[in-house]
């Protein structure tokens, strides 16, 4: 696997002169083990694959990232492999440093919703962990979802202050042991508007302002605030509704003891496709089976990141 021919802008890439270039190996470049290397080009030669993400080592010793676009063409009565080559060093190193700051500002805001996160278990000692816990569900059924990444940040960023804006309501309410009444629900109902106010100029793109706003909304259109329904709310709020309606059942409040894990899936179970997101009702029910359990601590963990 030899070169045979190289233009002018290649042997300026590489830095050899021709008659050395076309001495090396294609193997002398390319840092690809060998095996790997052999299996690639087999990939261009059968037109299985065009565009290559490689390294290329130079001849002063250094290494570029490079695109590779390879393909198969006859030469002279011979099948040969046509590469042409684009360094994309700078490109790559500008995507790495992007990664690295979009890690340490997520480090960033997970910090600062974990500061509000214990803030709220300290007004509200009901509900110390309730957060915790629902994104450790909520994260347990994005996965099984297969949710990517980037969703799953967005999801796991909303999960934990889900509840922010019932910093706006009176403790003696968000603490009574009876029923409430009319005003006072009305009250709690406002939670999600003054949560997304909160978020709004979060920059996701899954916005957690919208999660937030969604997750007590109903399929069937009989949630609030929006009254929205079916594929209107975002999958993220669906999970997090799951996550958060299965959680609050399976832990005591104020004005109830716990009603159980095994009650809360049959809760969600009955009522799939008409509250609930059927998908999401059925990755919550195997998550369970497969051993899924509610972290006990109320303090704020990292998930993940």
């Amino acid at each position: 696997r030899r070169f045979l021919n190289a233009n002018d802008a290649a042997l300026n890439f590489y830095g050899w002169d021709k008659e050395t270039l076309l001495s090396k190996r294609i193997e002398d470049v390319n840092t690809l083990p060998a095996e790997t290397l052999a299996e690639e080009l087999k990939k261009a030669f059968n037109r299985e694959k065009i565009k290559f993400d490689l390294k290329h080592r130079l001849a002063d010793g250094s290494v570029r990232d490079v695109e590779a676009y390879s393909k198969r063409v006859e030469i002279d009565g011979h099948d040969r492999i046509l590469s042409i080559i684009h360094d994309v060093t700078d490109r790559k190193v500008a995507e790495r440093e992007l990664q690295r700051t979009v890690k340490e500002l997520k480090k960033i805001t997970l910090t600062v919703i974990s500061a509000l996160e214990v803030t709220m278990n300290l007004r509200d000692p009901y509900t110390a962990g309730h957060q915790v816990r629902v994104t450790a569900l909520a994260m347990a059924i994005a996965e099984r979802l297969y949710l990517d990444e980037e969703r799953r940040d967005a999801l796991r960023f909303a999960s934990m202050i889900h509840d922010v804006g019932k910093i706006k309501v009176p403790s003696e309410i968000l603490n009574k042991p009876g029923k409430l009444n009319r005003l006072e629900f009305a009250m709690i109902k406002e939670h999600p508007l003054v949560g997304r106010n909160l978020f709004t100029e979060v920059d996701f793109k899954v916005p957690i302002s919208e999660i937030i706003y969604q997750h007590h909304e109903r399929l069937d259109g009989s949630g609030y605030p929006l009254g929205i329904k079916g594929d209107e709310i975002l999958l993220e709020a669906r999970i997090l509704a799951v996550a958060d309606v299965v959680e609050a059942m399976s832990s005591h409040r104020p004005y109830r003891h716990s009603l159980g894990t095994e009650a809360a899936l049959e809760e969600i179970s009955r009522k799939r496709g008409i509250l609930y997101d059927s998908d999401v009702v059925s990755a919550c029910t195997k998550v369970f089976e497969e051993g899924f359990e509610f972290p006990p601590e109320a303090a704020s963990k990292n998930f993940g990141l």
